[in-house]
């Protein structure tokens, strides 16, 4: 199978990462990220070098700079380098958050997807197939 995603995984938990890294890893180049400032700089760099992420995973809970403020400022990126919804990367929430407000604010902020921990292989590839990537 080719890699043609690029892939961009922010989790905190070092188990959660290395397992959405290998699961995702057959579909794309991934790149890890344990908090979200230095990911949301990256992200600015790739779309600056007329680069293109498809997809991001994005734990909620974590130090320094929680999920939601993240993918609002993912998006803010995207908006800044003149990205439009059709070009935007996928972006599913991948935590153990049940919170209905804090469900609705990731929604609200401009994610696609959201899964509740413990997840496993075969409902993260539903839901990459569910948001056209696989």
């Amino acid at each position: 199978m080719d890699k043609k995603l690029n892939i961009i995984v922010i989790e905190d938990e070092v188990v959660s990462c290395t397992k959405l890294t290998k699961i995702l890893e057959p579909y794309g180049n991934c790149n890890e990220f344990y908090e979200g400032s230095k990911a949301i700089e990256f992200y600015d760099n790739f779309l600056q070098n007329g680069k293109r992420i498809n997809l991001i995973t994005l734990d909620i809970a974590m130090p320094v700079l929680d999920g939601i403020r993240t993918l609002e400022q993912l998006r803010t990126v995207e908006k800044n380098n003149n990205i439009g919804e059709k070009d935007a990367a996928k972006i599913i929430m991948v935590t153990s958050s049940f919170d209905k407000d804090q469900i609705t604010a990731c929604f609200e902020k401009g994610c696609n997807d959201y899964i509740i921990k413990p997840f496993d292989e075969e409902k993260l590839l539903d839901r990459l197939k569910n948001n056209n990537l696989v």
